[in-house]
C-alpha cells in the first residue's frame, strides 16, 4: 500500500494494472512468508489458517486505504465492495502461496 502510494506519487500518469501487478502481488507474498516464519512451532494447518486470515486482513486494509485516499474515480458502494472482495480473495491466495513457498524452502528440522 505504501509502495503503491510512493510509486504513483512519483509518476506523471496513473499506470494500468498490467504495469504494476508485480508491486501489488509482492505485499501478500511477503506477508505470507513473514507470518509463516513468525508462527514458530505451530502445526502446519494452523500456520496456513493464520496466513489466510492475514491475507484477508491485508486485503480489507488495502481496500479501506484505497477508499480513504480516494483512488476510485466513482466512489459507489458497489465498486468498493466488488474491489474489496476481489482484493481479499486474491490477497488470501497469494499469502497462502507465499507461505507454501516459504515452507518448501525451510529445512526439515528432523534432518538437521
Amino acid at each position: 500500500m505504501l509502495a503503491d502510494f510512493i510509486y504513483i506519487s512519483n509518476i506523471k500518469e496513473l499506470p494500468e494494472l498490467k504495469d504494476i501487478w508485480w508491486l501489488i502481488a509482492t505485499v501478500p507474498l511477503v506477508c505470507g512468508s513473514a507470518v509463516t516464519l513468525g508462527c514458530g512451532g505451530m502445526a502446519l494447518g494452523k500456520r496456513i489458517v493464520t496466513v489466510a486470515l492475514c491475507g484477508v486482513m491485508v486485503g480489507a486494509l488495502y481496500t479501506a486505504i484505497s477508499v480513504i485516499m480516494n483512488y476510485y474515480s466513482e466512489l459507489t458502494a458497489d465498486n468498493i465492495i466488488a474491489s474489496g472482495l476481489w482484493r481479499v480473495f486474491i490477497f488470501t491466495i497469494l499469502s497462502t502461496i507465499g507461505a507454501v513457498i516459504t515452507e518448501l524452502k525451510l529445512s526439515d528440522p528432523d534432518l538437521g
